[in-house]
């Protein structure tokens, strides 16, 4: 009886080194890649504005983002600044300019200079639209998401639970060819 307990012992502390590295790897990803954080910002095109969906393009194109990128802090390459943003049209008048940054204050500047940028753009005569009149109707505010406190206990448990069931799957197919653990 007495080999049998300290053989236990051994596959619990073998499940138990399994579920603390599972622990520990959910722990290390959820701290060293926190997810992008978004913000938008509305854009109020004028009552006379026929296609919404050009008005997008129009947001998201070249000439738009090249402006905004010189008010970015950090600078960011044009393609960079591309990759972050995305337009789409609420409505007939409203454009939503969302961006995505590593931090709350990254992705609020860059939804609001992209937003700025447009503006400015449509307003002006080289616009490719001929000049409008829109406005930013509500600019972005501080992206929010999930604290780190939470996704360290969400990755973390999640990596326990991974760690264990592998452990368990393990130790159970290692003592198959177990004498002590067969029936009788």
């Amino acid at each position: 009886m007495g080999r049998f307990l300290l053989s236990m012992r051994w596959r619990w502390a073998t499940v138990g080194a399994a579920t603390m590295l599972g622990l520990l790897a959910g722990l290390g990803y959820a701290a060293l890649s926190p997810p992008p954080l978004t913000s938008s910002a509305l854009v109020l095109l004028p009552s006379t504005t026929q296609n919404a969906a050009t008005q997008v393009v129009i947001a998201a194109s070249n000439p738009v983002l090249a402006n905004a990128a010189r008010s970015i802090h950090p600078a960011m390459s044009l393609p960079t600044l591309h990759s972050l943003i995305q337009v789409k049209s609420l409505t007939l008048r409203v454009l939503s300019i969302s961006a995505r940054g590593q931090t709350a204050s990254q992705a609020k500047d860059t939804a609001n200079a992209v937003a700025n940028s447009y503006v400015a753009y449509v307003k002006g005569p080289k616009s490719s639209a001929g000049t409008m009149q829109a406005a930013v109707l509500d600019p972005a505010a501080p992206a929010s998401g999930r604290p780190l406190s939470h996704r360290l206990l969400v990755t973390g448990g999640l990596g326990a639970l991974l760690g264990l069931l592998i452990g368990a799957i393990g130790v159970t197919a290692l003592s198959r060819g177990d004498r002590r653990f067969r029936m009788r």
